[in-house]
């Protein structure tokens, strides 16, 4: 800090200040804020819907499904992440073939990793739960360990639809397709979770909350295919978008 407040170099702080380019700013990060916000509210839901279902057990269940979990989501997040700056710097640059290509290729790589982890996460989920729960508490409840990987091969399914959705909602928020980008983030996020989860809850208990999440990023995919279709036909990859197309 002191480089810059001191003004040692050539690189320093100056008075500046546009509402227009903070406005532009907050409007391109308002996807993936909803995105953060939203998967709180979605963990509350989970854990109160598990807790009026069958209670603290089901919510430990749960917490080291989501522990587990969060390597799951942020290897996917990280593929989403690092496409983004290649894709808004070759839609800027009016590079629209590459962003094609890298579109392409980070639905092709998201897929394959997504299967991969899933794949390597069914093989080790009880070394991956022992992470968690120790062998006193195993030996005193002989069924938790077994219906702790149900839960982890049931809800990695979605993760696997998730990493489509994530890298969709990225792509199109850094080619400043920002209300494209917001509404597959509510899809994914919000949209579906939120009437599913209880419905399945009350119909098929404990079951039915695991199969919640993964049905519900099947149907997010659902609506981003559509999503993607109607972005290929309004030429989104074929142009780049005027000041009109982004207001």
């Amino acid at each position: 800090m002191s480089h810059f407040l001191l003004k040692k170099g050539q690189l320093h702080f100056v008075r500046r200040f546009n509402w227009a380019s903070i406005i532009s700013s907050a409007k391109s990060g308002l996807p993936q804020s909803i995105s953060e916000l939203s998967a709180a509210v979605v963990m509350l839901l989970f854990n109160r819907t598990i807790m009026d279902t069958v209670g603290e057990r089901g919510v430990s269940i749960y917490a080291i499904v989501m522990y587990n979990g969060i390597i799951f989501w942020t290897t996917l997040l990280s593929i989403a992440q690092g496409i983004q700056p290649i894709a808004s710097f070759n839609y800027g640059a009016q590079n629209l073939d590459k962003v094609k290509a890298i579109f392409i290729f980070g639905l092709k790589i998201t897929l394959c990793v997504g299967v991969g982890m899933y794949i390597l996460f069914y093989f080790l989920d009880a070394h991956l739960i022992q992470l968690y729960v120790d062998q006193e508490r195993l030996a005193r409840d002989p069924g938790f360990l077994a219906e702790s990987k149900h839960a982890m091969n049931v809800y990695y399914t979605g993760h696997i639809f998730l990493g489509l959705n994530l890298l969709c909602a990225v792509f199109f928020q850094s080619i400043q397709r920002t209300r494209t980008s917001f509404f597959i983030t509510i899809c994914e996020t919000i949209l579906f979770i939120v009437p599913l989860l209880p419905i399945l809850a009350h119909f098929f208990g404990l079951e039915g909350i695991w199969i919640a999440f993964p049905i519900s990023q099947a149907c997010a995919l659902l609506v981003v295919v559509f999503v993607v279709h109607y972005e290929i036909q309004r030429g989104t990859f074929d142009r780049v978008a005027t000041l009109k197309d982004l207001t």
